[in-house]
This record gives structure tokens, C-alpha cells and sequence, in this order.
């Protein structure tokens, strides 16, 4: 009958509202959830569902992943295209070329001018640096 129906209605209502209430204290009783952790640790409040915790986190781990592999890939290019740079931009290029200027041009004054032809590699080393730093 409708009656029964009705009582059978009222009685799930309750046992879900003493289930609800169960979990309840069991969850005071717990304290905060790791999965409802803030970053500083503390529990927050308002209950924040576990697919946007972990969104968020895996979001910022994917963040210093991909920082980490920028930063590798860019050392990587730096070696890779340092011959190619203008040697100012690399370290100690500058440095370089004027040691070797101060090297030929030592040379030149102690009258080895015929030891210059010996230099060649020197020379070419020279231009190279002074064609690129042009």
C-alpha cells in the first residue's frame, strides 16, 4: 500500500542519514586527508575533490619536469652551436683572441717574422676567431 510504501521510503532516508553521519565522524576522527592536503601541509577545509588535487599537483610536477628538461636541452644547444657563436657570447672567446693577438704580435716584434709561416695554424686560428667576432 501507499502507507508502506512511504515507510519504506522514510527508513532509507534514515539508515542513508545514519550511514552519512558515521562516515562523518569517522572522517573528523581521521583528520585531514593527504589528499586534501594544501601545499603547506595543512589539512583545508572545504573538501576539495581527489581528480583536482591531483590535476593540480601533477601539473605542477609536470612544471619542473619540463623546466628540468629545458634547461638540459638547453645546455645541450650551447655546447652543440658553441663553435658557431660569435665567440664573444661563449666564455673565454674574447680571452682567446687576444692571447693569440699578444702571441703574433710578440712574434712579429722579436723579428720571427719567418717563424710566422711555421705559425700558419696559429694564423688561421686568428682569423677564424677575429671573422667571427667581425
Amino acid at each position: 500500500t501507499v502507507q508502506d510504501k512511504k515507510k519504506k521510503r522514510e527508513e532509507r532516508r534514515e539508515k542513508k542519514k545514519e550511514g552519512r553521519r558515521k562516515k562523518r565522524e569517522r572522517m573528523k576522527k581521521a583528520g585531514p586527508s593527504s589528499s586534501r592536503r594544501g601545499q603547506d601541509g595543512q589539512g583545508v577545509v572545504s573538501r576539495v575533490p581527489k581528480r583536482e588535487v591531483s590535476q593540480f599537483s601533477q601539473s605542477r610536477d609536470q612544471l619542473a619536469m619540463n623546466s628540468l628538461i629545458w634547461a638540459a636541452h638547453k645546455d645541450a644547444l650551447v655546447e652543440q652551436h658553441a663553435r658557431h657563436l660569435p665567440s664573444r657570447n661563449v666564455q673565454g672567446g674574447s680571452k682567446q683572441a687576444e692571447e693569440l693577438q699578444a702571441e703574433l704580435s710578440s712574434l712579429v716584434r722579436g723579428g720571427y717574422v719567418q717563424s710566422l709561416q711555421q705559425n700558419a695554424g696559429l694564423i688561421s686560428t686568428l682569423n677564424g676567431i677575429l671573422v667571427r667576432e667581425g
